[in-house]
């Protein structure tokens, strides 16, 4: 994914005393004026078996505004026995996003976390660009999405 900058997110804001205790670490290794620009930040991640997942634990972790995880598979058993930890097994059969959805949005209730179930196919522009920064978790191939990377 490409860094953030203030061109990018031109709107950062404040951070809660809350937030700026939880973010020390972050903080104290990028500064205050890149956490607030984090915070500003909006990001929609495509694709969320094993290496998606972990991306997105990551990034709510940093403390994002809100991530919208896209991914029109469903949960298999492979996922839920190897790296896609956000999908319980009970999820088996039903889409990734989705069941990803309630454990993502559990690793940091500061950051909103929505899940979306739309084909990449299907996606629109006006959709793609609501998004500060777009991940992916292999590389688009065809498509709208090969002219954004």
């Amino acid at each position: 994914m490409a860094p953030v900058d203030q061109k990018t997110v031109p709107n950062a804001m404040e951070l809660t005393e809350d937030e700026a205790e939880l973010y020390d670490r972050q903080i104290r290794l990028w500064g205050v004026e890149s956490q607030k620009r984090l915070r500003a930040t909006k990001i929609l991640l495509i694709g969320l078996e094993g290496v998606g997942a972990e991306i997105a634990k990551n990034i709510i972790l940093s403390g994002v505004k809100s991530v919208c995880l896209l991914d029109s598979g469903v949960v298999t058993k492979e996922d839920v026995n190897t790296a896609q930890f956000l999908a319980p097994h009970e999820d088996i059969g039903k889409n990734r996003a989705k069941s990803s959805e309630a454990r993502a949005q559990n690793l940091n209730p500061n950051v909103e976390v929505t899940s979306n179930e739309t084909k990449v196919d299907d996606l629109t522009e006006e959709f793609i660009h609501g998004f500060d920064v777009r991940g992916f978790e292999t590389r688009p191939g065809h498509g709208i999405l090969s002219s954004l990377i």
